[in-house]
């Protein structure tokens, strides 16, 4: 028995396979569909058509039987019949234009909506999920690579961070601008950023003013940067 709840999401893509693009004559379901992945998902949308500007919106496209004859592989009375059935149906609207036809998938985001896809986790596909951790992922390494001040081998980094877990990235980011402010001697040098991600250096408990002068490495260290400067 087949399941008849719920729904599926469909990536556009699929339209350009082989099998979609084999030269043939379309069903009417076949029809059906290609309509709902040739109306517009965007809100805003304009083209130039015989000189004429159109615009249109979220579910709707400009056609023409012409068009949808070389589309569909369909001769003009066959298509004109089919979208009447629809029209008769309330699946779509036609607005007749001098130059085109405003077609409008009623109940559009009943079909393209932020529904769950069956199968798939709650709220959004495996597909989304991946693309919005990416960007995440991305958005918190350009955010360390800004601010870190060396910048050398950022491809290397960048993998290396987006392996690390989301509380050391968390730490980092929070810990970044404390370490990059602590100087031991005047002329000291971050370590590369591929080093201080291998060492987890943003683990480091970094002394206060007082103990790093105090320090007899960092008073030496001092001493020879200011010997090296007066030459």
């Amino acid at each position: 028995m087949s399941n008849s709840k719920g729904w599926i999401k469909v990536q556009r893509k699929l339209f350009k396979h082989y099998l979609w693009e084999e030269n043939r004559k379309l069903s009417k379901f076949e029809a059906w569909l290609d309509l709902l992945q040739l109306v517009s998902y965007a809100k805003e949308n304009q083209q130039l058509i015989s000189g004429l500007l159109c615009k249109w919106g979220r579910g709707q496209y400009p056609i023409s039987i012409s068009f949808l004859c070389k589309r569909w592989n369909w001769t003009d009375k066959p298509v004109r019949n089919f979208l009447k059935m629809l029209e008769d149906d309330e699946m779509i609207t036609l607005e007749k234009a001098s130059k085109w036809t405003m077609l409008t998938v009623c109940k559009y985001d009943s079909y393209q909506g932020e529904g769950q896809a069956e199968g798939m986790p709650k709220g959004k596909q495996r597909a989304t999920i991946k693309e919005d951790k990416e960007s995440k992922e991305y958005k918190e390494f350009e955010l360390f690579w800004s601010k870190y001040p060396r910048k050398v081998a950022k491809g290397k980094c960048q993998e290396k961070f987006n392996k690390l877990s989301t509380s050391d990235k968390q730490q980092i980011l929070d810990s970044l601008d404390a370490y990059i402010k602590y100087k031991p001697f005047e002329g000291y040098n971050h370590p590369n950023p591929e080093t201080y991600l291998n060492q987890k250096r943003w683990l480091d408990e970094l002394p206060n003013k007082q103990m790093i002068i105090e320090d007899p490495v960092v008073k030496m260290a001092m001493e020879l940067n200011k010997k090296y400067e007066n030459r």
